[in-house]
């Protein structure tokens, strides 16, 4: 890969990051191995520029499901006629923090995303995290819930405003959503409005929230 990519790719976008985030300009937890027809070039893993917000895959508790209902995934060509639940009921993008404080549980660490996407498989790009610009609803906003050694918030939206985080909706606008929105974390539950508005076309609108 060509220095001049590396370059753009390690480059830090401040209109990207949140000024609350305490997150490095590079993503030294969301390494990638940036390859020529899959092959490590002679850099090896490298931190490219962080980024404080992600772009939503879906509602969905599993990352690759085969039809994603969010606004953006692998090879998306979502348009605004795709968004039947209405553009002010869905949501198209929010904030992921590298880190923050969480009462009684020290520091919960997230690591925020990337500033571009990779591919999984074989391409110019290779993740390690494919969940480094993608945010989906199997975990509430600011959860600091531990599994296997990993934070939940990593697959989800988080910030370090308190109560809640900032997310940007398909119609443009910019809503401040509480970490209390109704969702239920499990595989049985799929119609909580927290669900509900990651989902571009469930059929169920929201309204007022």
């Amino acid at each position: 890969m060509g220095g001049a990519i590396i370059k753009a790719l390690t480059t830090p976008i401040q209109t990207l990051r949140c000024p609350s985030d305490p997150g490095p300009d590079l993503n030294d937890a969301n390494q990638h191995k940036l390859a020529i027809n899959a092959s490590p070039d002679s850099n090896g893993d490298v931190a490219t520029a962080l980024t404080n917000y992600k772009a939503v895959h879906g509602s969905d508790t599993s990352l690759f499901i085969n039809n994603p209902n969010g606004m953006f995934y692998r090879n998306s060509r979502t348009r605004m006629r795709d968004v039947t639940d209405g553009t002010s009921n869905t949501i198209m993008a929010g904030e992921s923090s590298y880190g923050f404080n969480s009462p009684g549980n020290g520091q919960t660490l997230c690591y925020a995303g990337n500033v571009f996407g990779a591919h999984i498989s074989n391409g110019t790009m290779r993740s390690y995290r494919p969940w480094s610009l993608l945010g989906k609803g199997s975990t509430k906003i600011n959860n600091t819930h531990v599994s296997g050694g990993q934070s939940q918030c990593e697959h989800g939206f988080s910030s370090n405003h308190k109560g809640g985080a900032q997310f940007v909706l398909a119609d443009g606008s910019v809503k401040f959503i509480s970490e209390n929105i109704q969702f239920i974390a499990d595989n049985t539950h799929s119609d909580t409005v927290y669900e509900n508005l990651l989902s571009r076309n469930d059929g169920n609108v929201v309204g007022e929230f």
